[in-house]
């Protein structure tokens, strides 16, 4: 989950966000949705989410000391409920933690949308996909470092996977 949202866009341009909605005070992101990163003690979540329009649901991807290292929710809307959420979202993460620049993706999907507010270090990143008949909206909140203790316990657990299905490999051949 995580790991595909953080690679980056190919083809986006980085723009600074317009000077009437840029923060000089980017304050770190702490967390949303009732978790926090860098919490301790919590196991890999995936729930609904009912009253924070317009997402529907949330999940947690934690390390394997129990920290959380992001928080991700997801939503749907249909292109007729969509008045001005964006717009509404922008304004609310802007304030909250300071809108730090914009990305405006040209492939694969032009008019997709990515804002990116707060620190470097500790940031939030809405993502807006329009479609169709609806548009996603994909919100993460990451600690920085512990994403990457994240992605270096994925790549290690997956190069542990790969050395034992050569080694049963190798015996049964």
């Amino acid at each position: 989950m995580a790991i595909a949202l953080a690679a980056a866009c190919n083809g986006c341009n980085k723009a600074s966000a317009p000077a009437n909605q840029t923060s000089p005070n980017l304050k770190p992101v702490s967390g949303a949705f009732g978790y926090f990163l860098g919490s301790n003690g919590v196991s890999i979540v995936s729930e609904p989410v009912e009253d924070v329009p317009p997402f529907n649901s949330v999940s947690v991807d934690v390390l394997s000391k129990g920290k959380i290292c992001s928080i991700q929710a997801i939503g749907f809307l249909p292109d007729y409920q969509l008045s001005n959420t964006e717009s509404n979202l922008v304004a609310a993460l802007g304030e909250k933690y300071g809108l730090r620049d914009r990305n405006l993706c040209q492939t694969p999907m032009p008019d997709e949308r990515d804002y990116n507010f707060g620190t470097i270090a500790d940031t939030a990143k809405l993502r807006v996909i329009p479609g169709a008949d609806k548009m996603t909206f994909i919100l993460d909140y990451t600690d920085e470092r512990l994403q990457q203790e994240y992605f270096d316990e994925m790549r290690s657990n997956q190069l542990g996977n790969d050395h034992n299905q050569m080694t049963n490999l190798s015996k049964n051949l």
